[in-house]
């Protein structure tokens, strides 16, 4: 794990220092009149995966061998490498998600409830967020709110038996 997060670690800071140093080239060229050097355009290494691509495996695979422990802890390095890269928007969302399902396996229900509402914020189209928002209310006996974001996920899903099973089971504890 140290040596996945240094090596992210060396990416970001080797990808600064790339670009400071063709920063002070370009305007050491542009003040002596010189021709700014050209860089050929970068390819990724298809034998290299991305840090991204990188993380997101290593979690789905802990996911898939019910370690969400070690699946959150990927999760949450790969969002903080896209917080700081500002990338994919998608990806982001796809990687919070499968946290609140990582936290909610590991009845930490407050920080569930937590990430599902930045899902919410950032997404109010998304079911999944409301839903796992609803769950984290529930376990953590505000079952009113549940209920409410239960009902909207129902609005957004109207076919999931999955839901209206959950607003059942809500509507008996409030």
């Amino acid at each position: 794990m140290r040596h996945l997060r240094d090596h992210t670690i060396l990416l970001i800071v080797g990808t600064l220092s790339c670009q400071s140093a063709r920063a002070t080239a370009t305007s050491d060229a542009s003040a002596q009149n010189v021709p700014k050097p050209t860089t050929p355009p970068t390819t990724p290494n298809p034998s290299r995966p991305s840090p991204h691509l990188h993380l997101k495996r290593h979690a789905q695979q802990a996911i898939r061998h019910k370690d969400y422990q070690n699946a959150a802890d990927h999760l949450k390095q790969l969002l903080d490498l896209l917080d700081t890269t500002h990338d994919d928007a998608q990806l982001m969302q796809e990687s919070r998600l499968a946290l609140t399902r990582c936290f909610a396996k590991l009845n930490r229900w407050e920080e569930c409830r937590d990430l599902s509402t930045t899902v919410i914020t950032q997404n109010p189209q998304c079911t999944t967020g409301w839903f796992r928002r609803a769950l984290a209310l529930e376990r953590l006996d505000q079952p009113e709110g549940a209920l409410w974001d239960l009902r909207r996920a129902a609005k957004l899903a109207p076919a999931s038996a999955q839901i209206a099973v959950a607003i059942e089971r809500v509507e008996r504890l409030a």
